[in-house]
């Protein structure tokens, strides 16, 4: 899923609420790379178009950065709102002594550490016993906790688990910054007695982050949708990285209560009535966004497809990403999805016009070089950020244009992809051939709707002449059906 300025939504542990009159995403950024990036949130009225609103606090602050580079990471953001404090009150896991509570009167934004951090009720070995993921609920007007407790003390197995751990209730103080009462693992009132239940083996290759309440559209019941982090699609390394994806399904009911399994399915689609919002809305901060360029590009891929997947081909091939300008104008700006753990090196981008598809392929063909441009190392990220090229020149419609991406260094380089007229993978296939993996190759395969008309090419490194048994094979290859997700702004 892709902001309206084009990049990857970077969201793990995130969670969806409604304050404001809006739909409130946040979540633990991780594109920068180090332990702690920061809590981004977006905003939307419709939980598909999503806007950037920045970062929750400064992640770089002396106090915040220390405690954030600490055990408990920040991790597992909750969000609930005290209407008697009129205060957003940011419940994270910071390890011992308890929980961190950041407060801000606004949802998006000035989130302010309180000095006293929130215990829980039962930890009887503060030394070596640590909370861990938890949830935040306000259930009637009352705050609850649910956590985990993690005992370091008693080691466990050699390989799995490494650790003991129980799971303990408890009730908020009435300001929703604490906990009060006793902690217990069973509970008479909102969930007594719990019995255990699995709704998935593996909760679909990821792990579930939050539900979010949809109340009826007609006075009738409310729908519940599971969030989930699908790590399973990421193809960098790491159980905490940028690039994953994320599911939501509704949670269908039985008739004693009971949750029916989860449908892991990449094709399951659902629909939801939402009902009428309020028309007071969250500000977004106007140094925060860019103003959706994606969203409203002339010309592109699409930025409302959530059928991409990631392709690691680079630099093992060269891509060619080919489009037709489809208005007279200025053409300002080219942006392309790229993301990169450790590059080694530049990948440079290049916007070029060229006369026809024969001409291209030919030996010896130049183009028209538009603009050029270098993404060094150190502006890599490792979510799928939207990198803008500017080019600045003036094209007609019908006007045949191009991207060319290529790396020069040997770590892999990541590009959003998605089937157009065949059916293709729905997620990561792996190494072989570049990631050019069919659909029918793995369990799991799509029909995806169409494209811009572009045409996508591949050359292998270091492929400078014709190739084949017969030598009259060319070095650059089309990818039949395939497109990157790029867009293009003409002015």
């Amino acid at each position: 899923m892709f902001s309206t300025d084009g990049d990857l939504i970077d969201s793990t542990s995130g969670k969806i609420d409604y304050f404001g009159g809006q739909y409130l995403w946040y979540g633990l950024n991780f594109g920068c790379g180090k332990k702690f990036c920061g809590i981004e949130s977006w905003s939307s009225t419709d939980l598909i178009t999503w806007s950037s609103n920045g970062l929750l606090f400064d992640p770089t602050e002396n106090v915040t950065a220390t405690l954030c580079k600490g055990d408990g990471d920040c991790g597992r953001p909750h969000i609930v709102y005290n209407p008697a404090s009129s205060l957003y009150v940011l419940w994270l896991n910071a390890g011992a002594p308890g929980y961190a509570i950041f407060t801000s009167s606004s949802p998006t934004s000035g989130y302010v550490l309180e000095p006293t951090r929130a215990l829980v009720g039962y930890q009887p070995n503060p030394q070596t016993d640590q909370t861990g993921d938890f949830s935040v609920a306000i259930i009637n007007g009352t705050g609850y906790i649910a956590y985990s407790l993690i005992d370091f003390k008693t080691l466990g197995a050699s390989i799995w688990p490494p650790f003991k751990q129980e799971m303990y209730i408890q009730k908020l103080t009435n300001d929703f910054m604490n906990t009060t009462g006793n902690a217990t693992s069973v509970i008479p009132n909102i969930a007594g007695p719990w019995t255990r239940q699995i709704i998935s083996g593996d909760t679909c290759g990821g792990q579930t982050t939050g539900i979010l309440t949809i109340p009826s559209s007609t006075g009738g019941e409310a729908v519940y949708i599971h969030q989930a982090d699908i790590q399973a699609t990421a193809p960098l390394a790491g159980p905490r990285n940028a690039q994953h994806g994320h599911q939501f399904q509704i949670l269908n009911f039985n008739s004693d209560g009971s949750i029916k399994d989860l449908d892991c399915s990449a094709s399951l689609t659902s629909i939801v009535k939402l009902p009428a919002t309020n028309t007071t809305v969250i500000q977004v901060p106007s140094t925060k966004t860019n103003g959706g360029l994606a969203k409203n590009a002339a010309i592109g891929s699409g930025n409302h497809h959530q059928d991409y997947y990631l392709n690691c081909s680079l630099p093992q091939y060269s891509l060619f990403q080919t489009f037709t300008s489809s208005k007279t104008g200025n053409l300002t700006t080219v942006g392309v999805n790229l993301a990169g753990d450790g590059p080694t090196d530049n990948v440079t981008l290049t916007v070029f016009r060229y006369t026809n598809a024969t001409a291209l392929l030919s030996a010896f063909y130049k183009w028209e070089t538009l603009s050029t441009f270098d993404v060094t190392p150190k502006n890599f990220s490792t979510a799928l950020l939207s990198i803008k090229v500017p080019v600045g020149k003036e094209v007609t419609v019908g006007d045949n244009l191009g991207l060319a991406i290529v790396s020069v260094g040997i770590t892999p380089i990541c590009v959003a992809m998605r089937g157009t007229t065949l059916p293709y993978a729905t997620g990561w296939a792996g190494p072989a051939h570049g990631g050019f993996v069919a659909g029918q190759v793995l369990e799991e395969k799509s029909v995806n709707g169409a494209g811009s008309g572009g045409i996508l090419y591949a050359q292998g490194a270091n492929q400078v002449s014709l190739r084949g048994q017969n030598g009259d094979q060319l070095p650059i290859q089309e990818v039949s059906g395939r497109e990157l997700k790029w867009f293009g702004i003409i002015e």
